[in-house]
C-alpha cells in the first residue's frame, strides 16, 4: 500500500515538475528506448500516415527525428523545383567579395533572361561601371550561390536610365528561354504578376537576415481589387528613390516594374518611367495618376492575362 501511495505521489511531482511539452501529445521520449508501434503512435500520431499498416520494427527517437527531416526535406525540394519550373529565366548576380579573392562571391542583383545571350537587371547593380566585367551570372538554380550554370558578362548595353542589359557567355540554356520573351516597356493592362528573385539589400542587413542558401522569393500580385495588402506601382514617388533589382513581371512576361529598396517607409514599385496615365480604366489609379494600386494576390483572381 505504502508502495502505490508513494508511485501517486511521484506522479503528481513529476507532472507539476516537468515541462509542459514532456506531458502533451507530440513528445517524444528521446532517451533512446525503443517502443512497439502502438505505444509510438500513442506520442506521435503522425506515425500512422508513415506506417499506413502498422510496423513490428521498434521505434525510436532517432528515426522519428530522421523520418520527419526527410519529410522537411522532400517538401523543399517539392516547392524548390516548382520555382524552377515556373521561372527558370530568373537569375542571380554576384561580384567577387575581395579584390584579391576572385572566388569568393556576394550576392549583389536579380536578372531576368531575354534571349540565349542576353539578360535585363537594374542599373543599380553596380556602383562603379567597371565592375560590370567583374559580375558573375547564375542561371538555372533557386540558389543564388550553387548549382545550375555560371556565366561571365561579356557586353553591356544601356537601355534606359534604370535598366540595362547584359551579354554573357557562355549562354543560356534554351530550357530556360521565357515564351513569350520578356517584353518592356509595356503599358497594356494586366491581371496577375510576380515579384522575383532574391533580397538584394540583404548585405545591408544584420547578420541573421543575410541568407546564401535560400531559394529566391516569389510574390504574387494582382491589379485587381482585392482584400489584402497593398502596394503602388508608381512613375514618381516621393517617398521612394532607389530602384532594387526585383522585377514585377506578368504571368506574360511583360516587365511593368522594380521594387524600390525596401527602407521601411517604401513598399513601392517603379513603373520604370512608364507614364501610368497610359494605361486602362481598369487598373486603380491613385495619387493623381502617378501611381496605381495592386494587391497581394489572395484573392485567386479568377481572370486570366491574354497574352
Amino acid at each position: 500500500m505504502l508502495v502505490v501511495i508513494t508511485d501517486i505521489v511521484l506522479v503528481i511531482c513529476l507532472r507539476f515538475v516537468l515541462p509542459k511539452h514532456i506531458t502533451h501529445m507530440g513528445y517524444y521520449p528521446a532517451d533512446g528506448r525503443k517502443l512497439t508501434f502502438d505505444e509510438a503512435v500513442k506520442f506521435c500520431p503522425c506515425l500512422g500516415a508513415v506506417f499506413p499498416d502498422g510496423t513490428k520494427e521498434l521505434i525510436s527517437f532517432k528515426m522519428v527525428e530522421k523520418l520527419a527531416l526527410q519529410r522537411r526535406k522532400r517538401e523543399i525540394k517539392n516547392v524548390t523545383a516548382q520555382q524552377l519550373q515556373h521561372y527558370p529565366f530568373v537569375v542571380s548576380i554576384s561580384m567577387p567579395t575581395y579584390s584579391d579573392d576572385k572566388e569568393h562571391k556576394i550576392f549583389v542583383c536579380n536578372g531576368l533572361i531575354q534571349t540565349p545571350e542576353w539578360l535585363v537587371t537594374s542599373k543599380s547593380c553596380v556602383k562603379e561601371e567597371t565592375e560590370w566585367p567583374e559580375l558573375t551570372v547564375r542561371s538555372g538554380s533557386v540558389y543564388w550561390s550553387k548549382l545550375g550554370t555560371e556565366h561571365s558578362v561579356t557586353n553591356i548595353f544601356y537601355i534606359t536610365d534604370d535598366l540595362v542589359a547584359l551579354e554573357v557567355w557562355p549562354q543560356f540554356s534554351d530550357n530556360l528561354i521565357p515564351f513569350p520573351p520578356v517584353v518592356f516597356p509595356f503599358d497594356g493592362d494586366w491581371v496577375h504578376a510576380v515579384a522575383l528573385g532574391w533580397d538584394d539589400n540583404m548585405y545591408a542587413k544584420t547578420l541573421n537576415k543575410r541568407y546564401k542558401h535560400k531559394a529566391f522569393g516569389v510574390e504574387e500580385w494582382t491589379s485587381r481589387k482585392c482584400s489584402s495588402k497593398s502596394s503602388n506601382v508608381c512613375y514618381k514617388s516621393e517617398k521612394c528613390d532607389k530602384l532594387s533589382s526585383i522585377p514585377l513581371v506578368t504571368s506574360c512576361h511583360h516587365l511593368i516594374g522594380m521594387k524600390f529598396v525596401d527602407n521601411g517607409l517604401c513598399e513601392d514599385f517603379s513603373s520604370l518611367g512608364m507614364e501610368v496615365q497610359n494605361l486602362t480604366n481598369q487598373l486603380q489609379v491613385v495619387e493623381d495618376t502617378a501611381c496605381y494600386r495592386i494587391h497581394k494576390d489572395i484573392c485567386h483572381v479568377a481572370e486570366m492575362d491574354v497574352c
